[in-house]
């Protein structure tokens, strides 16, 4: 038979043990909870630098494509030239046929195309070619620059190369028959630039 101080003792071995158990619970559950906040903390503020990512890079993007806008705006707005290059290309066919006179017209209330006219009639003083500016309200004629002739079937040689000559160099300029243009000659009609619609 054991005596109290052992059953005592016992008990306390047992309350121990139980004790010991339940702090080593205690102490695992505690681990795991700092592990499983410590996860979601590192998850969460991973999930806020990927949002902070995505905005800086969808600002970038929308930046990007406002800077493409305004550059395609301002090549749309800018004032038609014709380039060094495309110039002694027009010099070079103008100079191979024999001068015919070339009447130039352009909207007088255009400045754009008034100074775009300007740069064809310097073309054609350098070829020596002779030719009438004539400043008109373009009322009817379309936008762009075109080629007018009084009759359609009797055109001066030149014609059709320079027009080929102009399409070779992405300068979009059409042929019509144009009752302005005195018989034998040419015209050139300069009106607005055309509006560039996407």
């Amino acid at each position: 038979m054991q005596s109290w101080s052992d059953t005592f003792l016992n008990s306390v071995n047992d309350y121990s043990q139980i004790i010991g158990i339940v702090a080593l619970a205690f102490t695992l559950v505690s681990a795991y909870l700092v592990y499983a906040t410590a996860k979601e903390s590192t998850k969460r503020a991973l999930a806020r630098e990927t949002a902070s990512d995505e905005r800086a890079n969808n600002l970038q993007k929308k930046a990007d494509e406002a800077i493409q806008r305004a550059k395609e705006l301002e090549e749309k707005s800018a004032p038609r030239t014709i380039s060094q290059d495309a110039g002694d290309r027009i010099k070079g066919i103008l100079m191979n046929f024999a001068p015919v006179k070339i009447t130039v017209m352009y909207a007088n209330t255009d400045a754009e195309a008034s100074h775009f006219a300007g740069d064809i009639e310097s073309l054609l003083t350098q070829a020596k070619y002779p030719y009438a500016d004539i400043p008109v309200t373009v009322v009817g004629d379309p936008p762009g620059l075109y080629f007018g002739v009084n009759d359609p079937t009797n055109t001066p040689p030149v014609c059709p190369t320079l027009q080929k000559t102009l399409s070779n160099l992405n300068i979009k300029a059409t042929w019509r028959r144009d009752s302005r243009v005195p018989l034998g000659e040419i015209g050139i009609v300069v009106g607005s630039k055309p509006i560039q619609r996407n």
